[in-house]
Formats: C-alpha cells, sequence, structure tokens
C-alpha cells in the first residue's frame, strides 16, 4: 500500500520521494540539486557522504496535477517557474540551518557574557577585601621603624650592550632567504612562459567557461578574496560566513570548506602546499595542501596551526617565495613575521599545543595597515594603508626604506610583477596606480569609473594587469594602457566584484564578488 511522503528540505508533499540511508525522505530532484551544491554531503549529518546511487525510490499515492495543454511559450515560463521555485526552497533551508547556528551562537555568546559578569563580581569583592585589609596594614606600618637601604648591583653599559636584540629575524632564518633572493633574482630574467601563454588579442576573447553559483552560505553572503593554488585549477574563495571554499575547476566541483575563525575571512594566499587564511577575527590559520596521489584525483586539507595578530583585524596574509614563512598583517599597524612547519604532523584538529606556527618578529608600521604584497624574490614587503600611502619593508636590513604617496583613498590591495621592477596597488577610490620599484616613482594611474577596485593582479609574464571593476574585469596591457579589454556580463556578476586571480599559465582568470558567485574566464569551446 502506497502512502504521502513529505519531503524533509521544503516540507511539501513528494511527487517522486526518495529515501536517504539516515532515514530522510526527500523529492527527488531538490535532493540532486543539493547534493551538487554540497559535493554530495548528506543536508543533515555533514559529515556522512550521500550519493545518487544511495537513495532509495518510494512509492506515493500522491497524483500530481498534470497541467493542460499550453502554448510552447507558456510552457517554458513553466519549467522557469519551477526552477526559480526549487531554488527557493533550497534556500529557504539553507536559511533555517544558517538561523540554527546564528541561535546557538547567540546563546553561547550570551552564555559567556553571563560568566564574564560573574567573574567581574567577584574580582570587584576581592579587590575591595585587598583594599580593606591595606587600609588596617598601613597604621601599623607607620609604627615600625624604616628599613636600611638595600645595596643593589647595577649593570654597566657594556654589560646592557651585550642584550640580544629581541625584534630581529635570526641569523639562520636570514640566511634562508638571502640564499633563495639570490637564486630567484638571478633565474628572474630567465622566467619562460609557456609557449602556448595567451597574448592580448587571446585574453580579449575571454568568456565565462565555468561559473559556480551560491559559493557560501546565503545568511552572510559574498565572497571577499581570492587566490588561487599554483600549477592548478584549484580556486581558494575567502567569505563573509567565515569559511574559505576550495573550488576545483577540473572537474568543477567544491573539495574543500576551510572554517574555523569566528568571523568573515578577509584575506588569502596559497602555494602548492599551503593555504594561509586571515579574518576580521584577529587570527590567520594555515592548512597544508595535500594531493593525491596519481591513481586519486581527490585532494584534502589539514589544518596545522594559526597565529592571533596585535589587536584589530586581519588585513593581509602573504606567504614567502620559501614556502616556510608567513607574514600576517594586523589593521592596527603590526606586521607579524612567522615560521611555519608545513611538515609538523596534525589531524585537523584545534589542538594548539601541536602548532606549527611560530611568531618570530613583530614590525609596527605606525598607522592602520590596509593589505600587504610580497615581492617574487621575497625580501621586500609592501604593506598599503588607509591614508592612501605605501609602505615599503626591506627585509634583509629590517627597516622601512621608503614610503609612498599617490592615492586618495584607503589601499586595497597590492601586486608585485614577476619582473621584479614594477608593483601595482589599487584603492577605494578607484584608482590603480602603477609603480617603478627601482625609482620607486609613479609610472601611471588608471581610474575606474565604476568606483573602487578592491583587487589588482600581474599575470605571470608581467605584461598584462587585471582589476575589478564594478560587477566585471578590466584587463589592460602593461606600458601601452588604452588596450585594454572589460570581462563583464549582465547575469553572472551581479554584484560587485571583490576578488580576482590569474590561471595557470594565464589560460584562465578568476573572479568572485558580493553575489556569491564565482566566474573562470578563458577560451570557450565555441571560440577555440
Amino acid at each position: 500500500m502506497s502512502t504521502a511522503f513529505t519531503c524533509a528540505l521544503s516540507g511539501q508533499t513528494c511527487t517522486t520521494p526518495v529515501a536517504s540511508p539516515s532515514g530522510q525522505i526527500y523529492e527527488r530532484r531538490l535532493i540532486l540539486t543539493k547534493l551538487t551544491e554540497n559535493n554530495n554531503t548528506d543536508p543533515f549529518q555533514p559529515n556522512l557522504t550521500l550519493t545518487e546511487d544511495q537513495l532509495i525510490s518510494l512509492e506515493s499515492n500522491a497524483s500530481p496535477i498534470t497541467p493542460p495543454a499550453r502554448a510552447p511559450t507558456v510552457s517554458s515560463l513553466l519549467d522557469v517557474l519551477q526552477k526559480e521555485h526549487d531554488a527557493l526552497l533550497l534556500e529557504l533551508f539553507d536559511a533555517r540551518q544558517a538561523l540554527e547556528e546564528t541561535r546557538r551562537e547567540l546563546s553561547q555568546a550570551l552564555y559567556q557574557n553571563d560568566a564574564a559578569v560573574r567573574v567581574i563580581s567577584r574580582l570587584v569583592m576581592e579587590r575591595d577585601a585587598a583594599h580593606a585589609k591595606l587600609q588596617n596594614i598601613a597604621p601599623q606600618q607607620a609604627l615600625t621603624p624604616a628599613p636600611q637601604p638595600m645595596e643593589v648591583e647595577v649593570e654597566t653599559e657594556a654589560e646592557v650592550k651585550e642584550e640580544p636584540q629581541s625584534n630581529k629575524i635570526g641569523e639562520a632564518d636570514m640566511s634562508i632567504m638571502v640564499e633563495t633572493w639570490k637564486k630567484l633574482s638571478k633565474t628572474r630574467k630567465k622566467r619562460a612562459v609557456a609557449a602556448d601563454y595567451p597574448q592580448f588579442d587571446t585574453i580579449s576573447t575571454f568568456a565565462p567557461a565555468d561559473t559556480k553559483s551560491n559559493l557560501h552560505k546565503t545568511n552572510k553572503p559574498g565572497s571577499t578574496c581570492l587566490t588561487a593554488v599554483p600549477k592548478t585549477k584549484l580556486v581558494v574563495s575567502g567569505g563573509n560566513d567565515k569559511i574559505a571554499v576550495v573550488y576545483d575547476g577540473a572537474s568543477q566541483t567544491v573539495v574543500g570548506k576551510l572554517s574555523g575563525h569566528s568571523k568573515a575571512v578577509t584575506s588569502v594566499d596559497a602555494t602548492e602546499e599551503l593555504i594561509v587564511t586571515g579574518s576580521a577575527d584577529g587570527s590567520a590559520r594555515c592548512y597544508r595542501v595535500q594531493h593525491a596521489s596519481s591513481d586519486d584525483s581527490g585532494v584534502s586539507f589539514d589544518y596545522i596551526g594559526s597565529v592571533d595578530v596585535d589587536g584589530g583585524a586581519c588585513a593581509g596574509v602573504c606567504i614567502h617565495p620559501t614556502g616556510k614563512y608567513v607574514i600576517v598583517a594586523s589593521s592596527v599597524g603590526k606586521i607579524v613575521f612567522c615560521r611555519v612547519n608545513i611538515s609538523s604532523s596534525s589531524n585537523g584538529d584545534e589542538d594548539t599545543s601541536a602548532n606549527a606556527v611560530q611568531q618570530l618578529v613583530v614590525f609596527d608600521t605606525e598607522t592602520t595597515v590596509t593589505c600587504i604584497g610580497m615581492h617574487p624574490d621575497g625580501l621586500i614587503l609592501g604593506a598599503g594603508t588607509a591614508d592612501g600611502k605605501l609602505k615599503i619593508l626591506d627585509l634583509k636590513s629590517q627597516k622601512f626604506a621608503s614610503t609612498l604617496e599617490g592615492h586618495n583613498g584607503a589601499v586595497t590591495s597590492l601586486s608585485f610583477s614577476e619582473n621584479g621592477y614594477h608593483f601595482s596597488s589599487s584603492s577605494d577610490a578607484g584608482e590603480v596606480n602603477v609603480w617603478d620599484l627601482r625609482k620607486l616613482k609613479l609610472m601611471k594611474t588608471l581610474t575606474c569609473d565604476a568606483g573602487a577596485v578592491y583587487q589588482v593582479q600581474f599575470d605571470f609574464s608581467g605584461k598584462n594587469l587585471a582589476y575589478t571593476s564594478g560587477k566585471g574585469v578590466t584587463v589592460c596591457v602593461v606600458k601601452d594602457w588604452e588596450k585594454s579589454v572589460e570581462l563583464v556580463t549582465d547575469t553572472l556578476h551581479k554584484n560587485t566584484v571583490m576578488g580576482i586571480v590569474w590561471g595557470l599559465d594565464g589560460q584562465w582568470i578568476a573572479s568572485a564578488g558580493k553575489d556569491r558567485n564565482l566566474v573562470l574566464w578563458g577560451v570557450t569551446a565555441q571560440d577555440a
């Protein structure tokens, strides 16, 4: 005997019901759509994998209402309405889960606040008791004869000078960075690009080759930053939902979600072996990238440690070219230089006793830092500030070598060219400045009519410069600035683009923004 079933996602009667191993019943088309978005994860038990093959079909006596024959235009309209209806139900389900998560966070916050009030009350009582005891002791001390002066051994000036300086990068670490700098600076001019590296004429034909919608949660939507794992098609997007999502453009699936921050992810950086995320909660978290063997196409990410900046939000993170050091900037002006041990064993938990990140030095810019960028040779660090200035830190001398002025707004991003001579900066005033690092002079200022520019980046050849421009991406030729193209559509990015990144050998460009959509631009099969 058949019966009617209710979908656990939509709460409506199922027309084609299926059951999962966990005991939930779903409408088939809704659960298949949800599995595509969640990378085959059970909606109610995220630790379990759920595939289409595991779904069990059920019989139902709920008879669907067959609409009368319609004209082709009406039929297509009904299909569109059905898809919109399904999308609305899935979004409602995500919103309900987000509401439960918010309720749990609020409950925990209220509990912590109540505990803090009790602790403060106890401390106030202890303080008052200490004051009362001190008042009783003071009259007794007045009757006690004064003690004889104590002889104190004073350190000589020579002894003071012999104390080691604590806020300096050690000789061993500096030696590693200098050797890397020598090696990279010698081979920089010989760095060859691939034979099929696209020229500007090809880049100007880039079109959306792949798109991923709903990349981040709906309760706090939007991507804030973007980077790519070198020599792969992995794109890392940091979001307002406190999660960094790793998307594989090769398989067109989400392969990882890096969680652990308590506030929005504000910056990301990646190498082949390491991903670093920075957050508005004032911390930076490191994840080791575990590439699968040749007979397995998967990839995994293991949490290995974190570092907290000294007050304020994390304004930027950079991985040193050696891969052994991480630089983290705080919005209050502190730049923290850390050593990271990628080979450190970890099971992915939050055990701080096995932290693979060690803080070495803290540099103080004495201003509000908004972003940082690393020179490809590894001995120069640039820091953008809220007052539109750029501070150049020489890691070899461990001093700020210069301060450049040229922006009318806060600096939003920095990018050094692979040629080692040029670097670019953007601002929330809609400016893109290109600088000559040898002369420390401004070469060119580009203006974005769409408003603030949130990210700028040179490609590997150093001949093309890309930057965000409203709801699209603008690419121009270095030194031939009038030669430019804007990659934009009216349907893909419906809100401001916040992050861009060049892909492997310049074959594609990724962009993401406030609308939770990720777009990979490249040469499509139609254009090829």
